[in-house]
């Protein structure tokens, strides 16, 4: 059963993989929005703590408390014209960096990118927690 459980949590991370549209949003030349960049980092926490829970790992509690650190972050910092949209637009973005690159580090044939993917994901999760850490 537990076995089951794991597989559909599995297949679900495989099927966001395959159904979100990929490449970074364009952002001014100013560099992003602080709501955007909570938003990011909302996916990011987010995708981790999914794919922590599907093995297992008691990290994922840590992820998800700083899943919402950062949603709370964006409500505090958001604009009255920023859309819901637009919001979950963002949280995708990270999460879709996240997914792709724990993809590459577990399924890669080529270890150099896996290990590029395992160097970029810590790097991207770091700056994140760096940010409220």
């Amino acid at each position: 059963m537990v076995y089951a459980g794991f597989m559909s949590r599995f297949h679900t991370f495989i099927l966001t993989l395959l159904i979100l549209p990929q490449g970074l949003p364009a952002t001014a030349a100013s560099g992003p929005e602080p709501a955007e960049i909570f938003a990011v980092c909302s996916g990011r926490m987010a995708a981790l703590a999914t794919r922590q829970r599907a093995f297992g790992q008691p990290e994922a509690a840590e992820q998800e408390r700083l899943r919402q650190t950062f949603d709370q972050l964006l409500e505090a910092t958001r604009a009255a014209e920023l859309t819901d949209v637009q919001a979950e637009s963002w949280r995708m973005t990270g999460w879709r960096e996240v997914a792709t690159l724990l993809a590459d580090s577990d399924y890669s044939t080529d270890a150099r990118r896996a290990q590029q993917a395992r160097a970029t994901l810590a790097g991207r999760i770091a700056t994140c927690r760096n940010m409220v850490l």
